[in-house]
């Protein structure tokens, strides 16, 4: 995420900024425009696809993600107490996290995941993510899958998950 944040993924138009010679600065996935970090990431027809499941998943219908700094800032209205932005703030890094990988599984010639495929990834490590590495935090998998936001989290205020 720091990587992302920064500017530092080896995204095409950048490596081509940087004067690394590339057959195409298209996105592997989409092969339709120009592959910036916020194409990559949120614009292209899959990412969005995916980001609209996840967003669904975790009933957000009204939360916009127009760049990929809207969702690494996100401070969604619905997410009110700490604990719940944290949990929300990991889904978005394993979702980027899967994007990134089906990505580069397209651009070095491996088969891609379907969106039902990541979508399913995604619930399951960001169940495993938090279950591990947050103290205080013990999820259900039947509540998680089904309405994340009603999974009750006892996360104090100086715990993480990061």
């Amino acid at each position: 995420m720091w990587r992302v944040q920064k500017n530092r993924l080896p995204i095409k138009i950048e490596l081509d900024n940087k004067g690394i010679d590339l057959n195409s600065v298209l996105c592997p996935v989409c092969n339709d425009k120009i592959e910036s970090i916020n194409h990559a990431l949120v614009a292209c027809k899959s990412a969005a696809s995916l980001w609209e499941k996840v967003r669904l998943w975790w009933g957000l219908d009204n939360l916009p993600i127009a760049s990929y700094s809207d969702l690494a800032l996100c401070s969604s209205p619905h997410i009110r107490d700490n604990s719940g932005a944290q949990i929300w703030q990991a889904v978005i890094w394993v979702t980027t996290y899967y994007i990134w990988k089906n990505r580069n599984a397209l651009d070095f010639g491996n088969n891609a995941s379907s969106i039902p495929c990541l979508f399913s990834d995604i619930q399951s490590k960001s169940y495993e993510w938090i279950n591990c590495r947050g103290r205080n935090i013990e999820l259900e998998w039947l509540t998680w899958i089904t309405n994340p936001k009603s999974c009750s989290f006892n996360l104090k205020s100086k715990d993480g998950i990061g």
